[in-house]
């Protein structure tokens, strides 16, 4: 790009000042911002001149980038907010790699320690494994006793793939399978339109988490039991990623409550059951 003459007579005219350091052996001493980082002078290169820019404890190169961080940090936790993942559930992450971008600060690398890493032992290395082979078409279901991890390994798995991907998934959801049917019931009380609208909204999002399937012993009634193979059988034939929970440790089990063509879809799809163990981890 070719500068306008009046910009490159100014650069010549303040390159000609005597207090300008145009010895790139020796540039100006570091000074301190106002959260004490170092702030380093700057070696600048403007057609045929080159000198040491004077630091400015105004223009912090480190403020900026934990500035964008912040930012970057309290937008995804809005966004998790607004997916409905419980407060309970968002302090958990696989540990995936970080992505080279942050924000407008390209190379800063997302803060990996505002989540903590779900702890792995021997009950749930399986799950774990599973988890980082997923791919972004992929259903997973975790099952197994209550407190054994499946919700918070189903919400880390989802933060992930929001963070690490976030244009891809669109209007994520995640919800109850209890909440599933209540908001249904609430938006078709006066209108079964509406209904039917709060059932598609569930099957047409980016990226669903169902937690605690099967958790009501009601039976499920002939809507709800026809929501569920609308539902399956639509993310199914799209391939949109669904995640699951749920304490039935045994597909019989499952087929029993939903029929066997929902379990047939959701068996296509993850492959596998991953059975949590051991003890209730919230009870320490």
């Amino acid at each position: 790009m070719k500068h306008p003459d009046w910009i490159m007579d100014k650069l010549r005219a303040d390159f000609k000042r005597s207090d300008l350091n145009k010895d790139i052996a020796n540039p100006p001493p570091s000074i301190k911002c106002a959260l004490g980082h170092d702030v380093a002078a700057r070696w600048m290169i403007n057609g045929e001149m080159s000198y040491w820019q004077p630091p400015n404890p105004e223009k912090c190169g480190e403020c900026e980038i934990q500035e964008q961080k912040a930012y970057y940090i309290d937008t995804l936790i809005e966004r998790f907010r607004k997916v409905g993942i419980p407060e309970e559930h968002q302090e958990w992450s696989l540990g995936w790699a970080p992505a080279k971008e942050y924000g407008n600060v390209p190379n800063a690398g997302i803060p990996t320690d505002f989540r903590d890493v779900i702890v792995v032992d021997k009950h749930n290395q399986h799950a774990y494994k599973s988890c980082l082979g997923h791919q972004r078409h992929d259903w997973m279901l975790f099952s197994g006793p209550v407190g054994t991890g499946k919700t918070t390994f189903a919400s880390a798995l989802m933060m992930d793939m929001i963070e690490r991907d976030r244009q891809r998934y669109s209007k994520p959801i995640w919800t109850t399978e209890a909440a599933l049917f209540r908001n249904c019931d609430i938006a078709g009380a006066t209108d079964y339109a509406e209904r039917v609208k709060m059932l598609d909204k569930h099957i047409r999002c980016g990226l669903l988490v169902i937690d605690d399937l099967g958790a009501s012993r009601r039976p499920l009634t002939d809507w709800q039991g026809g929501a569920m193979r609308d539902l399956f059988d639509a993310r199914h034939s799209r391939k949109l990623p669904t995640l699951l929970t749920t304490n039935i440790s045994k597909w019989e089990g499952l087929a029993k409550r939903y029929g066997e063509h929902v379990v047939s879809r959701i068996h296509s799809r993850c492959g596998t059951m991953n059975i949590l163990g051991g003890p209730d981890r919230r009870m320490g």
